[in-house]
Order: structure tokens, then sequence, then C-alpha cells
């Protein structure tokens, strides 16, 4: 858990080395905070100024764990200050906020005028942990937790501020994008054996 983020930092490194004024996202969880990685990578990336911007999709939970039985406080931003790093919430889920976040903070780190940069993500995981099922009944949250997000939900939020016709030229194209890929994957031949080493090894 949390791999990918001494990866991104690293990433980073030769990127800045290489001058090419590019900056990297790393996407996480809020369970991979809790990995030593990832204390690691912060200090790295703030020591060198590295060009990456770390969003922590904070769901409040690490698979069926909630984060009041995993953290002492919730103050994940101020803990991530202290290393020097710029760090913003966004607690519920505005997209738009988001956008204009991220947007900001890759052009403060691609002008040079700023290291790493954090965003963390409230958000809430509507089904379970992997699969298209409830599992409410596990016992481990409750169904009036999902109704509060439900509330906030994004694309409502969004939805909200479009009129019908975009509404439904947004759906239709949608649509046609589903319809497409499914019948690509159903009229595709199975891959060969071979496929397995495709991209696995750099040659």
């Amino acid at each position: 858990m949390g791999t990918t983020i001494p990866i991104a930092v690293g990433y980073a490194l030769a990127l800045k080395r290489q001058g090419t004024g590019r900056v990297v996202a790393a996407f996480f969880g809020d369970g991979a905070t809790e990995e030593g990685v990832f204390h690691e990578s912060l200090n790295f990336a703030a020591l060198h100024r590295l060009p990456v911007l770390f969003v922590c999709e904070n769901n409040f939970l690490a698979i069926h764990t909630p984060i009041e039985k995993r953290w002492a406080t919730r103050r994940l931003c101020e803990r991530v200050r202290t290393y020097g790093i710029a760090a913003h919430q966004v607690p519920d889920s505005d997209v738009l906020a988001i956008r204009q976040l991220a947007a900001d903070a890759i052009a403060a780190m691609r002008s040079g005028v700023s290291g790493p940069i954090f965003i963390e993500c409230h958000t809430y995981r509507w089904r379970e942990h992997v699969g298209p099922a409830e599992d409410y009944d596990a016992g481990y949250r409750s169904r009036d937790e999902l109704l509060q997000w439900q509330v906030k939900d994004p694309l409502k939020r969004i939805r909200a501020k479009l009129d019908a016709a975009q509404v439904s030229m947004i759906e239709a194209e949608v649509e046609k994008e589903i319809a497409e890929a499914i019948d690509f994957a159903e009229g595709s031949p199975f891959p060969e054996p071979k496929e397995l080493y495709t991209d696995v090894f750099a040659e």
C-alpha cells in the first residue's frame, strides 16, 4: 500500500534534473498515509523541492477499518505541513474547488515558485471495497453515513449547474462511448499467451 508514492517522487526527481518543467501527480488513499514510505517520500520531496502533487482521496476507511480506529487525530494536512509542504483540504467533494487547487499547484510548481504540494480530498465509498455490492451489514459503517454523503454527491451538484440540453448531450455521449467499448470488447479476440510479457520489462 502506498507504493506509488515513492515512485512518483523518484520520477519527479528525474524530471527536475532534466529540466522538463513537467509535474508528477500521485494519487492514494488515507490508508497509505500510515505507511512509513509516505513520510519518507514527503521529506525527500520537500528537501529537494520536487514537482510532485500529492493527492490523498480520504474516504475515512482503510478497507474495513474506520479512520477513528487508526488515527489519533484527523489533522492530516497539519502533519504534512511539518515537512514544509503547502497542504490544502477539500472537505465536501467539491470537484471545481479541487480542479482550481490542482491547476494553481501545477502552475506554481512548473514556474519554480513552489516545491511539492498536497491536496486532501474528502470523499466516501458508496459500495464495498472491491466489487459492486453493498456491505453496510458488515458492521464497520452505517447507511446513515452514506446518506449524509449522497446529499453532497458531486455529480448531482455539477449537473445542477448545467441546462437540460447540456445534460442530454453529455449523457448521450457517455452512453455511446459505453456501447462502443462493449462492442469492441465482445468483438475482440482473446490475447495470445505471449501478451503476458508485453511491457513487463524494458528493452
